[in-house]
């Protein structure tokens, strides 16, 4: 299946780091949400409210994929803040928020950069 990212206006999550999301999310939902990026799990994202909020659908453990909605909510101390749901049993801040995350932040530097790929605080960079 292919993958659909419309991602304009979300250039907020380009500063959010891994540590960021590990903090939020927890290390081993960082851990397995590269690994939903990596295996294309992230089927779309789409932006809303001029890119303060990410709708994203991950493919997950059943059939019928998750859907996620993260909303940026500002900066506090130069750094992104934002909070994730999802339809998945954990329903915050889990391992599709975390992958949505990535992807996106992920899309967005290959935009900007397309030679480069990952992301600013990307550890296998």
């Amino acid at each position: 299946m292919e993958r659909a990212y419309d991602v304009r206006g979300a250039e907020w999550v380009t500063r959010v780091t891994d540590d960021a999301i590990a903090r939020a999310c927890g290390t081993p939902a960082l851990e397995r949400g590269q690994g939903y990026v990596d295996a294309e799990r992230v089927r779309s994202v789409t932006t809303g409210d001029q890119g303060r909020m990410l709708l994203g659908v991950v493919a997950g453990g059943r059939p019928t994929p998750y859907s996620t909605m993260i909303a940026s909510d500002g900066d506090l101390d130069g750094e992104p803040r934002w909070s994730g749901r999802c339809s998945c049993p954990v329903t915050t801040s889990c391992k599709h928020v975390a992958a949505v995350l990535l992807a996106v932040r992920e899309e967005l530097v290959e935009q900007a950069d397309p030679g480069r790929g990952g992301g600013p605080s990307c550890s296998r960079c």
